[in-house]
């Protein structure tokens, strides 16, 4: 089974959390907010050190820290390094490409004190709650700050007509420091034709005739 399939049963058992995927920088597969409190969970189809190690880094952002994997027979050294750290461990029985029984929680996670600076560095965008976790990001699947800065440019320019450079990024949420960065970068990605859903023109902004 595919991560971004075994995916979707963690999703679907953490969903009374308010949840968040590919959190951008963090590079987290899903992350849960319950309150004050954040959980994060890394989804993979075996439990090895490699995901230990992300599931260990965790600790220092999040206060609580798991990960998601197929029921195994051979996790008992695994869970003894994963107890060690604080980490949680969700499984779930997997049968070739089908899922029997429900997710379990086979090793409850330790509380960790996240430091307040840190805590305030954590942004949680919106946009992260349409990404698929698991997914690659070259598919498509992941909304990035980039991305979802040029959907904002086209339900802008949608709603506006003809609207300048200027006006449309002092309305919308976007990932640039300044207008002018905003600018600059978007032309270079236009000529590019990385962007194919607007351009500008004399300094107004257009949408392609596919829009």
């Amino acid at each position: 089974m595919k991560e971004v399939d075994l995916a979707k049963h963690f999703v679907n058992y953490l969903s009374c959390y308010d949840l968040y995927f590919e959190i951008p920088n963090l590079n987290v597969d899903i992350v849960a907010k319950h309150g004050n409190i954040l959980m994060a969970f890394e989804v993979k189809t075996t439990l090895n050190f490699r995901v230990i190690e992300q599931a260990k880094h965790n600790t220092h952002y999040f206060h609580y820290s798991y990960i998601c994997v197929p029921e195994s027979r051979n996790m008992s050294f695994a869970k003894e390094i994963c107890s060690l750290y604080g980490i949680g461990i969700l499984s779930i029985y997997i049968s070739g490409n089908t899922a029997w029984g429900d997710v379990n929680e086979i090793l409850k996670p330790k509380l960790h004190r996240i430091d307040k600076n840190i805590k305030k560095w954590i942004r949680l965008p919106d946009y992260s709650k349409r990404s698929i976790p698991g997914a690659s990001g070259g598919d498509g699947t992941t909304i990035t700050p980039f991305k979802n800065t040029v959907e904002n440019v086209v339900k802008y320019v949608k709603h506006h007509n003809d609207p300048t450079i200027k006006e449309v990024f002092d309305n919308i949420d976007h990932h640039y420091s300044s207008v002018s960065a905003a600018k600059s970068s978007l032309y270079q990605w236009i000529r590019a034709d990385v962007i194919k859903e607007f351009y500008f023109d004399k300094g107004i902004v257009k949408l392609t005739e596919n829009q």
